[in-house]
């Protein structure tokens, strides 16, 4: 009876997506006033590479991944992000950074991570439709993962203090070659970022004008996560339906 009563539970679950919603708060921020990515995907970037370094392993080259990892004192996690030229004239470019409190009463009582269709209206509704409707959809969701991947869990142990390291624009990072010892070249990082990151919050890295060239297709930026007392481990993309990570939200230039 027990097992009959978790496997509709799930079924349930994992169908009813505002049941989740209902569950989480995403936070928010200026450029992020629901706690949500704009409904627009022409919006927002996700990032097209995770890369991984290690201050101890210096000459060890990573693979692409779909996860980030920071630990004290060694490893650290390089972020490319291609923002679309034409979509971000005359606008803002935001760096965000999404960090949602664990969904609660979910984890354990499932027996695993809860796997939820993250779109909300204004993604393509049903599982497919946001494909159908949006050719650019894989672009910014599934170059990482599955759109239908949400996890439930991440690894945060420490104070939160983080050091964002800017690279040179159009120069980023380079899976199965870049290192520690041959990272991007530097250039200008977030002037004023948060003093610490912790779970329940939503953080501007840096906000600024976009201001790229128009005749360009798309802009590479790139930079690093790293700490020297904390441990955070996460999967890019979404926390059951609040979006996690970092991304660059377009918005529009006050007047």
């Amino acid at each position: 009876m027990k097992t009959t009563i978790v496997a509709t539970t799930f079924a349930a679950t994992a169908l009813a997506v505002p049941a989740l919603d209902a569950l989480v708060q995403c936070p928010k921020n200026t450029a992020q006033p629901d706690g949500n990515l704009p409904a627009s995907l022409s919006n927002y970037v996700s990032p097209s590479l995770l890369l991984q370094i290690s201050a101890k392993e210096p000459n060890k080259k990573f693979a692409g991944s779909n996860t980030a990892e920071v630990t004290p004192g060694d490893k650290c996690t390089i972020f490319n992000l291609d923002i679309p030229v034409k979509a971000s004239q005359n606008k803002v470019c935001n760096l965000v950074f999404d960090f949602p409190a664990k969904p609660t009463g979910l984890v354990g009582d499932l027996g695993g991570d809860l796997v939820v269709d993250h779109r909300r209206p204004g993604h393509g509704g049903k599982a497919g439709e946001g494909e159908a409707k949006h050719g650019h959809h894989d672009k910014h969701h599934a170059r990482l993962a599955s759109p239908l991947a949400s996890s439930l869990d991440y690894k945060f142990d420490g104070p939160g203090n983080f050091k964002f390291i800017g690279y040179d624009i159009g120069v980023g990072a380079v899976a199965g070659e870049t290192t520690y010892a041959d990272q991007p070249k530097a250039g200008p990082s977030p002037p004023n970022p948060p003093a610490k990151m912790e779970p329940g919050h939503s953080y501007v890295i840096n906000s600024g004008n976009c201001e790229f060239p128009a005749n360009l297709t798309s802009v590479k930026v790139s930079g690093a996560l790293c700490s020297n007392d904390t441990t955070l481990s996460y999967d890019q993309g979404f926390l059951g339906t609040c979006p996690m990570g970092f991304y660059v939200v377009l918005t529009d230039v006050a007047k």
